[in-house]
C-alpha cells in the first residue's frame, strides 16, 4: 500500500523534471546563436594565441554578449599588465547566417619602459639591473622580487620581505622601487 507522501513526492520529481525539459527545449527554439569566428586585429608585441587565452568564448559554443564584454576587458587588463596602459582595445560581433563572427581589434600605442630602478638596499644590483631599458610587465617585478629571495636566502635571511612598488615617471618612463 503507497503512502500519499510517495505519491506527492513522486509527482513533485516528475514535474521538476518536466519542467526542466521545457525550459532546455525552449533554450534551444530560442535560436541562440553560436560562435562562428573570433579575430584578433593590430596585436603586433604580444601573439595571437597569448591574447586568445584571455578569452572565453569559443567558436562552435553558444554566444552570449555578456560573456563577450567580460572578454574585452580580460584583454584590455592583459594588456595593462604586459605594459601597454594605453592600449585601445575594442570589440565588435555580427551574425551572419545564425552565426556571430567577433572582432577584437588593438591598438597598441607605446609601452611603459623601465627607465631606472631604486633599491633600499643598494645590494643585489646584478639581479634587477638587467631590466633596465626594457618594457615594464607584472612578469618582471614578479621576477625581480623571485630573484631578490633567493638571493637574501642564499645568504642566510629566512623569509625576507622584499617589495617592489611601480611608479610613475616622465611620460611613459617608469621607476621601479625595490624595498628589502
Amino acid at each position: 500500500m503507497y503512502k500519499s507522501r510517495e505519491n506527492l513526492i513522486r509527482l513533485i520529481r516528475f514535474s521538476l523534471s518536466f519542467l526542466f525539459f521545457l525550459f532546455i527545449l525552449f533554450q534551444i527554439a530560442a535560436g541562440e546563436a553560436l560562435v562562428g569566428s573570433i579575430t584578433v586585429k593590430g596585436s603586433s608585441v604580444l601573439t595571437r594565441a597569448e591574447i586568445r587565452k584571455h578569452v572565453k568564448l569559443t567558436e562552435g559554443k553558444v554566444f552570449h554578449a555578456y560573456i563577450f564584454y567580460n572578454d574585452v576587458d580580460n584583454v584590455k587588463a592583459f594588456y595593462t599588465e604586459s605594459g601597454f596602459p594605453n592600449a585601445l582595445i575594442s570589440g565588435s560581433y555580427e551574425e551572419k547566417e545564425g552565426l556571430m563572427h567577433i572582432n577584437i581589434d588593438i591598438v597598441e600605442n607605446e609601452p611603459e619602459v623601465i627607465a631606472e630602478i631604486k633599491s633600499s638596499s643598494g645590494l643585489a644590483e646584478s639581479v634587477y639591473e638587467k631590466y633596465k631599458g626594457k618594457r615594464w610587465t607584472k612578469m618582471i617585478s614578479d621576477t625581480i622580487i623571485i630573484g631578490l629571495k633567493q638571493y637574501y636566502q642564499n645568504r642566510g635571511y629566512y623569509k625576507p620581505n622584499i617589495d617592489v612598488k611601480k611608479r610613475a615617471g616622465d611620460g611613459l618612463d617608469v621607476t621601479l622601487e625595490v624595498h628589502v
